[in-house]
């Protein structure tokens, strides 16, 4: 016949790691079922987009990524920081018929209208005004 006596210390030890592994269970038992299998991240009405890793280059979600868009809003913050770096913001800009050219949003401008730097960057930025990019 077996022995199953043990020590006060053995049982503990017992006991411990049979409450670890049922612990364990537990929680990969809650992660299968609790994990959804599908995760709807992005929800746009965008007409193209693109998710990808930067380090990789891999694509994760992307919708007409080959489209060619206009690049607006980048072209504006390029102009704007040029503008800025001149340290002319208090220049005054005479609006010449450049503008006329300009398509989108603007703030209404008229040729020959004089204005600052910092104020035609302020219509550019927080008025989406692109004509204003064209101002020489």
């Amino acid at each position: 016949m077996k022995d199953y006596s043990y020590t006060k210390k053995q049982f503990h030890t017992i006991k411990c790691d049979n409450m670890k592994k049922i612990i364990l269970i537990i929680i990969i038992i809650s992660l299968i079922l609790f994990t959804p299998s599908k995760t709807y991240a992005l929800n746009t009405s965008a007409s193209s987009y693109i998710l990808y890793d930067m380090d990789s280059g891999r694509i994760f979600l992307g919708k007409n990524v080959h489209d060619i868009r206009l690049i607006a809003s980048i072209t504006k913050i390029m102009t704007s920081i040029i503008a800025i770096e001149s340290n002319k913001l208090e220049d005054i800009v005479t609006v010449d018929d450049s503008i006329a050219s300009a398509y989108g949003s603007g703030i209404y401008i008229q040729v020959g209208e004089k204005l600052t730097l910092k104020d035609l960057l302020y219509g550019l930025m927080l008025r989406s005004g692109n004509e204003l990019a064209w101002t020489e």
